[in-house]
């Protein structure tokens, strides 16, 4: 056994079998979430990962642990795994068959520029999949078997079949949220209603703040050299930020389009050492231990692997020839990432309109960025989400009659 990596949010260790064969062990260290669900649903995840729906004409038939029958999506194959640390390992654990092909990270600047933009489409089809499944409601994916307190069938209301629909019903159900923010500090053992429904979500998250403040904070005394502000160190101030959020809440989220709202499982980190390939292909995807079926507003973005924050150049200027080397190299980098980012547009907005309308959505950082700043401003920041809030309040008058309730404005940040 070797240790391959201390992450943060888990130890990871190549195995050797008596026999030549090998496998890969993870576990979580204590920061990654709450133990059991962290495991159950990362196990669950993948499993629906390898269920499939064929097309909707056909039938569609799977069960639980066999590989590549609803999505077809390359997740490595589990072979054993615990959710609990009452076993002779004494830690929860997941063991895994080793990724096949090549790590991304390794290859990716030397490959072609075609090897590229074929592990670029790979990703648009993997994001089309699992696009092709969303939920009633949000939460995390767990065995239907397991006794998973408040946890409730999978309803699948997406176009599928009957078939797929029932199976779902039968065999899965959604049920806590293992997102760290709901259970870092005394959160774990604090009664939270986690929003499991798109006009609950952006508010329960304030309420899991608002409660742990009320409860558990003591402030520093005056003299501490650590104090960064004395509104920092107020915990009215941050309850009164809290609820100027709260007012505004219900707004956030584009309820007008229940397609951006809609509960998707996803992959949120798709950068190149989570993926493994090979012959230009995608054949491994790791590392599900954070996805969840959440808001697709919330959670599509542009894959880290194609994200480009430049200007977008997609050919040479006529004078190229005449570059030093340096320059030569630099701009064909920047040449290849955008047409990368240019391709993957073009795709996206064919095969999937609705993370199109996500990456697209007007003001929609705006929006959206409070909900993701709002969950630990005392031992964070109080400072983004007042900034993040200000922001939401310069929209345009035309933006903000999203945010208007009875034809009257919200008048939540006159005292900011």
């Amino acid at each position: 056994m070797t240790k391959l990596v201390e992450g943060t949010f888990n130890k990871t260790f190549h195995l050797k079998m008596d026999n030549s064969s090998t496998a890969i062990a993870r576990i979580p260290q204590p920061i990654a979430g709450p133990k059991y669900y962290t495991t159950a649903s990362e196990i669950t995840i993948i499993d629906f990962t390898h269920l499939l729906v064929l097309s909707k004409l056909f039938y569609i038939w799977f069960t639980l642990l066999q590989a590549h029958t609803v999505l077809q999506i390359p997740a490595l194959q589990v072979h054993t795994w615990s959710a609990c640390a009452d076993n002779p390992v004494g830690a929860e654990y997941i063991i895994m068959e080793e990724a096949t092909g090549t790590k991304l990270e390794d290859i990716w600047d030397n490959l072609s520029l075609e090897d590229r933009i074929g592990i670029m489409k790979d990703l648009v089809l993997i994001e089309n999949k699992l696009l092709s499944v969303s939920f009633s409601r949000y939460g995390n994916l767990y065995y239907s078997g397991k006794a998973v307190p408040g946890a409730v069938v999978a309803e699948v209301v997406s176009d599928t079949s009957p078939e797929l629909k029932m199976d779902m019903k039968t065999q899965f159900s959604i049920g806590p949220v293992v997102a760290r923010d709901f259970w870092t500090k005394e959160n774990s053992v604090m009664d939270i209603d986690q929003g499991h429904l798109p006009h609950e979500y952006a508010a329960a998250l304030v309420h899991c703040e608002q409660k742990w403040i009320e409860q558990y904070t003591i402030p520093k005394p005056a003299t501490d050299q650590f104090i960064t502000s004395t509104v920092q160190n107020s915990s009215e101030a941050h309850l009164s930020l809290l609820k100027k959020y709260l007012q505004v809440a219900p707004y956030l989220l584009p309820t007008d389009d229940p397609n951006l709202i809609t509960s998707t499982i996803w992959h949120t980190d798709l950068h190149a050492s989570n993926l493994f390939v090979d012959k230009g292909h995608i054949t491994s995807v790791i590392d599900w231990q954070e996805a969840w079926t959440g808001p697709l507003v919330l959670q599509g973005h542009h894959p880290h692997l194609v994200d480009y924050q430049g200007d977008i150049i997609l050919e040479p200027p006529p004078n190229f020839k005449d570059l030093e080397l340096n320059e030569k190299a630099q701009l064909k980098k920047q040449i290849a990432s955008s047409i990368i980012l240019y391709l993957y547009e073009q795709q996206t907005a064919k095969l999937n309109p609705n993370l199109n309308r996500v990456l697209h959505l007007k003001l929609g950082r705006v929006r959206c960025e409070p909900i993701s700043f709002v969950s630990n401003t005392w031992d964070d920041d109080i400072l983004p989400l007042h900034e993040l809030l200000i922001n939401v309040e310069r929209m345009s008058s035309r933006d903000t009659q999203r945010m208007e309730k009875d034809g009257t404005k919200c008048k939540t940040f006159e005292e900011l």
